[in-house]
């Protein structure tokens, strides 16, 4: 069979169709769009998957046959729409591609195992030569005709010709009867292979034709510092897109970037501190997964009936969670601070409380000053409020309340005025009395137990 039949399975105009239509892995997020009364997608659909399951069923029968068998019919129809579609333009996105390539390398495997089951059957129930060498060549033979079988579309281009060379090695026309069903059904459906090979060089040019456009201007996501157009002309958000990172020994790819979600880095860093905030949490069940994942490699290697392998994953996982807490999530943390302080200093606070708050290494920052001594005592007293809530209890020299900014003026000079110290006391036993006061909600049992 030549390719153009395959392009003309359909005579619908599918050009103004949206390409991710035709994939089974992105068919459910436009699926609204199709049952829209409104719009002729649906009938269109309809339509081209009526002619397209015909021209199969007429055309390709036995591969309809399995195709039917492997309960690939429904998601089958849509694929050859992709194909017809790319012809009709003259292009198609690598991603479509690779959706194509990916259905019918799952096809091709599946397909051929289905067909050698049938066939084994029929090859086992009949009688072999009297001879035991020819039985014995005939049985490898048929074997290896039969292991060798393709796993994807690249291989089913070549496989006719193996087979061939097999049957030929027959001189008592016993090949025929043996692998001539099995070429006859290669052969039917190995014009996908050379549809594979014309869809290549399409990705190629439309490719080509990519790269020969303006460049959209680009901006920088605020969570993993790569360069993203907008999500639309109108939009003020970075489009999705997800991002790599270090792991291990290796790179993995995250399904989602969190700065999508969030303006560009040229426009604020409230990205990059959502980002530190989510590291928080993530080093929090890092350590709670590895302690766990340590707690059952202790049970595992006392376990008499655990498993082969099972004890060399389990300490893949523990490397892999301890290169996170070591390597990867402060490697994070260091570039966001890095380009707060750089671009955005006023917030470079923000992203070492964070950073502090994860308790991961992080040697680069800045030192700690020691608190002062009013500022340790108000804190101890009353928490972040220290100030306005000792400013209520204070007085100054001539028994006025004292300002906050007198406070915070001792605060700064690290002055402990006489005064002050004088009127602590009072405020230190009266805070000690409120805590006594509660401590029965606290520890409601000890009160149970000295009655």
């Amino acid at each position: 069979m030549k390719t153009n039949e395959i392009y003309t399975a359909t005579l619908m105009d599918l050009r103004e169709v949206d390409c991710r239509v035709f994939t089974d892995y992105n068919a459910k997020d436009i699926q609204a769009q199709i049952n829209n009364p409104e719009s002729q997608l649906s009938s269109l659909l309809e339509k081209a998957t009526k002619e397209i399951n015909e021209w199969t069923a007429r055309s390709l029968p036995n591969f309809y046959k399995k195709l039917d068998e492997q309960e690939f019919l429904e998601v089958y129809p849509r694929y050859v729409m992709l194909i017809v579609q790319s012809m009709q333009l003259g292009e198609i996105q690598r991603a479509r591609y690779n959706d194509f390539k990916n259905f019918f390398d799952r096809v091709t495997s599946d397909l051929t195992e289905a067909f050698f089951e049938d066939h084994s059957k029929f090859y086992d129930a009949e009688p072999k030569p009297a001879n035991t060498f020819d039985a014995e060549t005939e049985r490898d033979l048929y074997w290896n005709s039969r292991w060798n079988k393709p796993s994807n579309l690249h291989e089913l281009q070549f496989i006719v010709k193996k087979v061939s060379g097999l049957k030929a090695v027959y001189s008592n026309g016993r090949g025929d009867k043996w692998f001539q069903p099995v070429i006859d059904f290669y052969q039917e459906w190995d014009v996908f292979a050379q549809v594979n090979k014309e869809l290549k060089k399409i990705v190629v040019a439309t490719e080509k034709v990519l790269k020969e456009k303006p460049v959209e201007e680009l901006y920088t996501c605020a969570a993993c510092f790569c360069k993203y157009r907008m999500k639309n002309k109108t939009s003020e958000l970075i489009a999705y897109h997800g991002f790599y990172r270090e792991e291990g020994d290796g790179v993995i790819l995250d399904q989602t970037c969190t700065g999508g979600n969030f303006v560009p880095f040229e426009v604020s860093c409230d990205g990059t501190i959502d980002r530190l905030n989510h590291l928080v949490h993530e080093a929090h069940f890092a350590r709670k997964r590895l302690i766990s994942t340590k707690e059952t490699l202790e049970q595992r290697k006392v376990d008499k009936d655990c498993k082969p392998g099972v004890i060399d994953r389990i300490e893949g996982a523990i490397y892999i969670l301890e290169c996170e807490l070591s390597t990867v999530f402060p490697r994070i943390q260091k570039k966001c601070y890095e380009e707060i302080t750089k671009h955005y200093p006023n917030r470079a606070d923000e992203a070492i409380k964070l950073i502090r708050e994860s308790k991961l290494e992080a040697s680069y920052l800045p030192k700690e000053k020691p608190l002062k001594d009013i500022e340790r005592i108000g804190k101890t007293l009353y928490g972040e409020v220290w100030v306005a809530q000792l400013t209520r209890k204070l007085k100054n020299e001539q028994g006025n309340p004292l300002p906050q900014s007198t406070l915070k003026s001792m605060r700064d000079r690290n002055t402990f005025p006489m005064y002050i110290q004088k009127q602590l006391p009072a405020i230190y036993e009266e805070r000690l009395a409120e805590l006594k006061a509660i401590e029965s909600l606290i520890y409601p049992d000890s009160q149970k137990e000295e009655v």
